[in-house]
């Protein structure tokens, strides 16, 4: 069941097209980025199904076969995909015994690499490792962890694939991909009035970056926040700005 009013919207605006434009119009954000961002989404879903469809397959080359037929590819692209997928089917069937590594697990030499990297800040919020002055946050939010930018689950390794974020970030991330993961319906998934960190982080990864004027400031430089962007309305994430510490405004979530 979808709420009265998406069931009208949906009604006056049936295509695509035409909901991401007054998306892209309303969140004052690119058309190019509305439409990657539902790519990424479905192409996302699409993953997971297929990803259940190889598991009940009784070998490689019916899976192969299940592939090619349901996306229509080539025979040489569906085994590629295939094999791909069973990669990671094969880490999620072994995933109880293979624990992933921790910070603590790295040398310290790429540890220190990563941290350099960084300017020894969160990756995500910009917060600062090296403060002192926990403001409002518990010890273990504040600390350095590491972070598997594609969930260690699903295939994420390697070197490429590691960043330190802060535990408050990593508490909110959890495994998932992208905000997505935390629902069925897409729109569902933007309103959580009863966690604005949720919003805070989602919206964070999002931007990258401070989004006000040219100023562009990234977290290896500063601490982000967000807030929404006309002071007013709802704490849902198209409805929400990335911020320095030079234009936070009076209303930024704590985060």
């Amino acid at each position: 069941m979808l709420p009265a009013p998406i069931v009208t919207l949906l009604q006056l605006y049936p295509s695509i097209p035409d909901l991401l434009s007054i998306l892209q119009r309303w969140s004052d954000r690119s058309a190019d980025d509305a439409e990657q961002e539902l790519k990424e989404h479905l192409a996302s879903r699409i993953f997971f199904l297929l990803l259940s469809d190889i598991e009940t397959a009784p070998n490689f080359t019916a899976a192969c076969r299940r592939i090619e037929s349901r996306l229509g590819l080539s025979a040489n692209t569906a085994e590629q995909l295939t094999e791909e997928l069973s990669i990671i089917a094969s880490r999620l069937r072994t995933l109880s015994s293979v624990r992933a590594s921790g910070l603590s697990d790295l040398p310290y030499t790429v540890r220190r690499k990563l941290l350099d990297r960084q300017a020894h800040r969160c990756v995500v919020c910009g917060w600062h490792f090296r403060n002192q002055a926990l403001h409002n946050r518990q010890p273990q939010h504040a600390s350095p962890t590491l972070d598997h930018i594609v969930p260690y689950r699903i295939g994420g390794d390697g070197l490429s694939n590691l960043r330190i974020i802060c535990g408050l970030c990593n508490a909110v991330k959890g495994d998932r991909m992208h905000i997505g993961e935390r629902g069925r319906v897409w729109s569902d998934n933007f309103i959580f009035l009863h966690n604005l960190k949720v919003v805070a982080f989602w919206a964070m990864v999002r931007d990258g970056r401070c989004e006000v004027g040219g100023c562009a400031a990234t977290p290896e430089q500063t601490r982000l926040f967000v807030s929404r962007r006309l002071g007013k309305g709802q704490f849902v994430i198209d409805n929400c700005i990335t911020r320095c510490e030079l234009h936070a405004s009076a209303d930024v979530i704590d985060y």
